[in-house]
């Protein structure tokens, strides 16, 4: 079943819902399309900006806004909480707002939550504002981001393995 069929079949369950597929490597093959999902999982292009109201803040003070920091963030069912790495947060200037307890499978820990806008280029999705993401160590990854529970709850997510793409409806 290719994705134009899960397109199909998702478009008839879910009329209300605006369908985004995505290959996790463009211009791959199926094959390897298949292997990427596997190895590197179902991840999506983001930008990271400053908040709605960090930028007008900065607007109104005559202040430089940042650049957005571009990279990959990690559709991850496993988190509650969508994260963004913290040497992009510092790379903006993003202030924690407050502490957070997090549950993680090393144990619980503490960690500063953020404000931010995340965008989705060329995916079609919507920019998220968030009032807190959390500030975590991705950079070793190669992630710039976790799209968390706190995101995907708005979403129908669709992960086919057998074709190497990842289906989400808004």
């Amino acid at each position: 079943m290719g994705s134009d069929s899960i397109a199909l079949r998702l478009a008839r369950l879910l009329p209300q819902f605006t369908i985004h597929h995505f290959p996790v490597d463009l211009g791959a093959h199926q094959a390897q399309s298949i292997q990427r999902l596997q190895t590197v999982g179902p991840r999506v292009p983001v930008e990271v900006h400053l908040s709605q109201p960090l930028a007008a803040y900065y607007a109104q003070q005559s202040l430089p806004i940042p650049q957005p920091q571009t990279g990959w963030a990690l559709i991850d069912t496993g988190a509650s909480a969508s994260a963004v790495d913290r040497g992009a947060l510092q790379a903006l200037s993003i202030q924690p707002i407050s502490t957070v307890q997090v549950h993680t499978p090393s144990g619980q820990s503490t960690q500063f939550a953020h404000p931010v806008r995340l965008a989705f280029p060329g995916t079609g999705l919507p920019d998220w504002p968030l009032h807190s993401v959390l500030g975590t160590d991705l950079a070793g990854q190669q992630l710039l981001a976790l799209v968390g529970r706190d995101i995907l709850r708005h979403m129908v997510l669709v992960y086919s393995g057998v074709i190497g793409v990842v289906t989400l409806a808004i």
